[in-house]
């Protein structure tokens, strides 16, 4: 990890929650019950909307913005327009979210202009990110997902964090060289620098569990090996 002085200046100071398997089911289970079913299109967005963000990381207001023409369905794709740091992105997605995209899309009937926002509220106006934070933590405390002791309660930004989080997992799973690929991870982001990106990769216990392994893989023969010398032969 690069030293702290390198970071950027703004430095979150709590731990971000990393959402587990069943936590995420809990909060999907959880939309009948927090989100009213008139217009029942309503309970889809919502759905779709955090589906959407577990699986690309996206931040919460990025997705509000969309356009039906920033949603290529063909190309799996998401163009992420002017965001954060005043640059536009191409953000890939999996063919599952595809299908679930393209089924919110034909429910909603959505007309064809392309700056007609793809996700809407209950009166058809755009999903704005307060109206996510809001429904949010709703859901949350629907699912029993409490604050954390001496932490803050969950927050639908945590779910970008257990995306970087569970990327990396994968590609030490994969072994792939972690290293080379965080400018990728970076980049998909919509980071400035790889540096940022450092800030979202809280130490979780499988990522732990996975980095030491492969540090053992690499280096503990050698480490055993250099044991076995005897002290006046070094």
């Amino acid at each position: 990890m690069p030293g702290r002085a390198l970071f950027p200046a703004r430095i979150p100071v709590f731990r971000a929650r990393i959402y587990s398997d069943e936590e995420l089911r809990g909060l999907l289970r959880a939309v009948p019950e927090v989100v009213p079913d008139r217009p029942a299109l309503h309970r889809e967005t919502i759905r779709t909307a955090l589906l959407a963000l577990y699986a690309t990381g996206l931040r919460a207001g990025e997705l509000a913005r969309l356009g039906v023409g920033d949603v290529d369905l063909a190309a799996r794709t998401f163009l992420v327009r002017d965001t954060k740091f005043f640059k536009s992105r191409l953000v890939p997605f999996s063919t599952s979210l595809a299908d679930r995209l393209a089924a919110y899309f034909a429910a909603r009937g959505a007309p064809a202009h392309p700056r007609v926002p793809f996700f809407v509220d209950r009166g058809g106006r755009p999903l704005s990110p307060h109206k996510i934070w809001l429904v949010f933590r709703r859901l949350a405390q629907a699912a029993a997902i409490g604050a954390r002791p001496g932490g803050r309660g969950p927050r639908v930004h945590d779910l970008r964090h257990t995306f970087a989080v569970r990327r990396v997992l994968a590609w030490y799973r994969e072994g792939a060289d972690v290293t080379a690929k965080l400018p990728l991870l970076a980049t998909y982001m919509g980071h400035a620098s790889v540096l940022s990106t450092h800030v979202y990769l809280t130490a979780t216990a499988e990522l732990l569990r996975e980095a030491s392994g492969r540090f053992e893989r690499a280096y503990g023969s050698l480490l055993v090996a250099q044991e076995e010398i005897p002290h006046e032969a070094r």
